[in-house]
């Protein structure tokens, strides 16, 4: 009888052993599906933040290359507006401007929308023509880099200077660019003939002699060379720019007719409330005189 109880409390321990370790390798089990999920949504959560800090930099950075275009088309068509407007009296078409403004990009730290800038200026001022001109622009960027002045204040300096040689060495004089009397009678005299290229040629001779080379010089620094690897990524920039300019600009269109319709459709809105609002208390005004007895329907 004993034997027979004993072997029922073994039978029963080992069912009991057996569920026990069932439970306890579904515990497992769902521990470990538990740390998979917990580790999925971990994923997905960095998948989603990483998607949402790629399309932020792709807003930025679209931002940033059509801003680049527009700088780069702004520059462009301001310069030929001057030289359309001048009936290209510097002698030079607009492809030569723009090629001239990235040869000086290139040997020099300043970038070629701040050269067509002085360029802009420069056209102005219709004496100053073929190489005179790119040897004032060529001295304005010197002058800019020894006096630490924008490129466009140093092209109006040059160019009023240059324009009228005579009343010109009296302004440079003030700024410090010193002439001999000798040079000075020279250049009186070539203006005085008529001869206002030659004049010209003295006083770019002159500055040349005191600050030539000066901008070209800062260009192969350190510094410029930085300045000048910006530059050419900011052309690259422009480019990726100008290729998306015009699907941007079909999406402005078609923004400015969205807004202007919706613009329409509140006006219509506003007119129609309004109409309402006018019928209404004209309704309570006929009522009131019913009521009153001035009238009767």
């Amino acid at each position: 009888m004993a034997k027979s109880v004993l072997e029922v409390v073994i039978q029963a321990q080992d069912k009991a052993s057996g569920k026990i370790n069932k439970v306890n390798k579904s515990v497992k089990t769902m521990g470990s599906s538990s740390k998979k999920a917990g580790s999925s949504l971990a994923g997905m959560g960095a998948k989603a933040l990483g998607a949402v800090a790629a399309l932020s930099g792709l807003v930025v950075g679209m931002k940033k290359v059509v801003g680049l275009a527009m700088e780069q088309e702004k520059a462009e068509v301001r310069l030929a507006g001057v030289v359309k407007a001048t009936g290209g009296a510097a002698g030079l078409t607009t492809k030569q401007l723009y090629d001239m403004a990235a040869a000086f990009q290139k040997t020099t730290s300043m970038g070629d929308e701040m050269v067509m800038g002085g360029q802009a200026i420069l056209l102005t001022f219709k004496n100053i023509r073929g190489e005179a001109f790119e040897r004032t622009m060529k001295s304005a960027l010197d002058m800019a880099a020894v006096m630490g002045t924008d490129v466009k204040a140093a092209a109006l300096q040059l160019g009023k200077a240059l324009n009228d040689p005579k009343t010109g060495l009296t302004m440079l004089t003030r700024v410090g660019i010193v002439f001999t009397d000798e040079q000075k009678k020279v250049i009186l005299a070539l203006q005085e003939t008529g001869d206002i290229a030659g004049a010209q040629g003295v006083i770019l001779a002159e500055l040349e002699s005191q600050m030539g080379g000066v901008a070209e010089a800062l260009g192969d620094t350190f510094g410029g060379s930085v300045q000048k690897a910006g530059a050419a990524m900011g052309d690259l920039g422009e480019q990726v720019g100008f290729f998306l300019a015009p699907a941007l600009r079909i999406l402005a269109d078609a923004t400015v007719v969205a807004a202007e319709e919706t613009g329409n459709f509140f006006s219509t809105l506003s007119n129609a409330r309004d109409g309402i609002q006018a019928s209404v208390q004209a309704e309570i005004a006929l009522d009131k005189a019913v009521r009153d007895g001035a009238i009767s329907r």
